[in-house]
């Protein structure tokens, strides 16, 4: 908004309720904020209206639900980052506030920056029994970065008072006061009236404080954070470490900073040692690329791969295997371990961590460079490189069946060449649909992946996958599980749904289209894999939650397109369709394909004894 008819906006304003959420709208936007997940509420009117009267206009999305609505901006956060724009939750008081609590724990722990506004009663109105009143302070506990009641607007309170509230909490949420980013949760308290009513009333006076501010278009107070790095004489010690090793790995995990990834590429690649990449760390076009990491920790290679020095980049490996293997890397031979990653979680679950480098992986790489650049290291473990592209893919290649339905690691081999192909990115649902795509992907896959790996929770999932979609403004497959699904169903509204506003040039009246992959085993598929399944009477019901939900008409209640797939030649033929399908019309698209829990067993199984004979075999002839 221009400064002149911002000043005038809020010099016209007639009642505080209205003049605070203007002042607040107005400086979440100009600190970043891009989205307002708005959910239905009466107390959160003022702020709601703010949004929807905001000149000119920003971009909201109303949503029913709000831990839907906490999730989808969870996913919006994946998609943007704090560079391209934040959401902000906006709810009314009680129970919907208690809501937003799994989506601010997934924010927590993967440190994405999600602010949560809600509305609460104001002070006569608490501890009495007043209806639709619980204790909000501080509801999310340690998960929320920063919390802050707000009071209700009053003119003992100034704008600047509650401007500067505003541009601290932003900052906290990006991670620029420090900390590393995350939610933050601000909760206003308002009386009534909440709706706007005309007033004779004017409060104009109020505004000569904060004339300055409504006349630019910056925020009230503006936050900087230079770039941290350890140094030269870090470097040189790192440095001098690496050039000792032998045997050097890298380990690219989901780094949350990815605009200069080019930085983290020219490094790998430079380096000359061999990179385990996560399924989540986003990084293509590798040189030494050593994939099926896992299987090849199965085999009689685990005890040639005695490491002495091991970087990681980044944090979060989805494998369960891989951190088990470093843990007695370090353990029994002492070997180096350095993470360098710029969120201040301690990542290091069997405590083998020898250095850990609070600093952006990519400026690291950056930093490190020139080292690399004059003296190229080399390992012994280069020859592990080529054993996915010459004998792992053929192998999975020659499996797939086109004539019966495909297993599970199918699905997801099968899913990742497509994306592959067509450029559309993944959102992968928990449990085990992200451990086949970590397991089974090919070697040769270049693909955008997305998961709530945080808490790794199998609820909001298919809330999250929107967000992120609306966030990139691009479609995108989302493959999910059953169990996982119906935690989230509710979601498929907001597929369908055209009420949101968006400042996209042209623009955009839904949200893009999605085609969803169901894998439905009847069940929680993964506790098969468990110790609990050696007990059948407990198995099921208790753990395996066997059901009968029809995704066929929960698809048809929300108008979507749905397809059950009977072949792997289907499957293959519907995902090479689909971009026909969803430019003719822009619906989405529901592929739903039934598997069998105990079928999955065996056949994991089978492919990984496969898989593992193949390294054996490969490694014999290699080394002799």
């Amino acid at each position: 908004m221009s400064g002149r008819l911002l000043l005038d906006k809020l010099q016209r304003c007639g009642h505080w309720n209205e003049l605070w959420a203007c002042a607040v709208v107005e400086e979440l936007v100009r600190c970043g904020v891009s989205l307002f997940v708005v959910c239905p509420g009466s107390r959160s009117t003022p702020l709601v209206v703010a949004v929807r009267e905001r000149l000119p206009p920003v971009a909201w999305i109303s949503c029913l639900d709000e831990r839907s609505a906490g999730f989808l901006a969870v996913g919006w956060a994946r998609a943007c980052g704090a560079d391209e724009g934040l959401a902000a939750v906006i709810t009314s008081s009680g129970t919907a506030v208690a809501n937003l609590l799994p989506a601010a724990v997934e924010a927590h722990a993967d440190s994405l920056p999600v602010i949560l506004l809600t509305a609460d009663r104001p002070p006569e109105l608490r501890d009495n029994g007043s209806n639709q009143s619980i204790d909000q302070v501080k509801i999310f506990g340690s998960y929320s970065r920063w919390f802050k009641d707000i009071p209700c607007p009053c003119s003992e309170v100034s704008l600047q008072n509650l401007l500067s509230d505003i541009d601290y909490a932003v900052a906290i949420a990006t991670g620029v006061a420090g900390g590393g980013p995350g939610p933050v949760h601000l909760n206003f308290m308002f009386r009534e009236p909440l709706a706007p009513f005309p007033s004779e009333r004017c409060l104009g006076e109020l505004v000569t404080g904060v004339t300055r501010w409504a006349e630019h278009s910056r925020p009230f107070t503006e936050y900087w954070v230079s770039e941290s790095t350890i140094g030269e004489r870090g470097l040189q010690r790192i440095w001098c470490a690496m050039r000792r090793a032998k045997k050097g790995l890298v380990l690219v995990g989901r780094t949350s900073r990815m605009q200069n990834k080019n930085w983290m590429m020219e490094f790998l690649n430079c380096l000359g040692w061999p990179v385990v990449c996560d399924v989540l760390c986003g990084l293509q076009e590798l040189r030494h690329k050593l994939t099926y990491f896992d299987f090849i920790l199965q085999s009689q290679e685990r005890e040639h791969i005695d490491c002495d020095f091991v970087l990681q980049l980044g944090a979060r490996l989805v494998s369960k295997r891989l951190p088990e293997w470093l843990r007695d890397c370090t353990s029994t031979r002492g070997t180096p371990f350095v993470v360098v990653d710029d969120r201040r979680h301690r990542f290091d679950e069997h405590f083998c961590c020898s250095e850990r480098i609070i600093s952006s992986p990519q400026r690291f790489c950056h930093d490190l460079l020139p080292y690399i650049k004059q003296e190229p290291l080399s390992s012994e473990l280069y020859r592990l490189v080529l054993l996915g592209e010459r004998v792992i893919d053929p192998l999975l290649d020659k499996r797939i069946r086109a004539d019966v339905l495909p297993t599970e690691p199918d699905i997801l081999r099968l899913v990742a060449e497509y994306s592959c192909r067509s450029g559309s990115p993944i959102f992968v649902g928990n449990s085990m649909p992200i451990r086949d795509l970590s397991l089974f992907a090919p070697s040769r896959a270049q693909m955008i992946v997305e998961a709530n790996r945080g808490a790794s929770g199998i609820d909001g999932v298919l809330s999250s996958a929107i967000g992120y979609s609306l966030g990139l403004q691009k479609s995108l497959i989302l493959v999910i599980g059953d169990v996982s699904l119906i935690h989230d169903i509710n979601a498929f509204h907001l597929l369908r749904t055209r009420n949101f506003q968006t400042t996209k040039s042209p623009r955009v009246e839904m949200v893009p289209p999605m085609t969803v992959v169901i894998i439905n085993n009847a069940g929680g598929g993964i506790f098969s894999f468990l110790p609990i399944a050696r007990h059948p009477n407990l198995l099921n019901p208790l753990f395996s939650t066997p059901h009968d939900v029809n995704f066929q008409k929960a698809g048809e209640a929300f108008e979507l397109d749905f397809v059950q797939i009977v072949s792997t030649q289907h499957l293959l033929d519907m995902l090479e369709r689909r971009a026909t399908l969803l430019s003719d019309d822009g619906n989405h698209f529901v592929l739903e394909i039934q598997t069998s829990q105990s079928r999955n067993v065996s056949d994991h199984q089978e492919i990984g004894a496969e898989i593992v004979e193949a390294i054996n075999h490969y490694s014999s002839l290699t080394q002799k």
